[in-house]
């Protein structure tokens, strides 16, 4: 599956590799002006849907990356309400292991039950440079976050198996860091 048929300039689409049908989503940006490209009931969504649906009548595991997030506790970037409210609706409908997710300069990990109750894992992971965000106090974080780490330059190293995916944020030192 891609976008073939759909709109040609898209820039969602999904490739099989391994048992794993990984997803990218074009999820916008959360400038004033800029168009949102996940309209209800719009193109992206459906073809979302039919991905998913998809992907479970094959038996593969389902990773799904955008760039705003739906779920963070970053005081700066918090999460992207259009994705919350559309994205997370389609996801909850289908079976999805996990959730990758850029934007907000920190590394949070999120778990929250899907719609059949499994437990979904959402990655924020954006400690590739430019100015750290905080996180609020841990009685205000999102529900389901079990690790935030701020102001710390770091990178994500999936292990995909057949029957699991695991993985681990690896800090990097700054220039001029011991």
């Amino acid at each position: 599956p891609g976008t073939a048929g759909i709109d040609p300039w898209a820039w969602w689409y999904s490739f099989d590799a391994g048992g794993v049908r990984l997803i990218v989503l074009e999820t916008g940006t959360d400038l004033p002006g800029d168009r949102d490209p996940i309209e209800r009931d719009g193109p992206q969504l459906a073809w979302l849907e039919g991905t998913l649906a998809e992907a479970e009548a094959r038996g593969l595991r389902t990773i799904v990356a955008c760039h705003l997030p739906p779920f963070s506790s970053a005081e700066e970037d918090g999460p992207a309400p259009a994705v919350r409210e559309r994205v997370v609706e389609v996801l909850d409908r289908h079976r999805v292991d996990l959730v990758l997710n850029g934007h907000a300069h920190a590394y949070e990990r999120i778990e929250r039950p899907g719609g059949d109750g499994r437990m979904v894992t959402y990655i924020v992971t954006g400690g590739g440079g430019a100015p750290f965000h905080h996180a609020v106090p841990p009685a205000r974080r999102e529900p389901g976050s079990k690790v935030f780490v701020e102001g710390r330059l770091h990178f994500v190293i999936l292990e995909i198996g057949t029957r699991s995916i695991r993985g681990r944020a690896v800090p990097v030192a700054a220039p001029g860091e011991p």
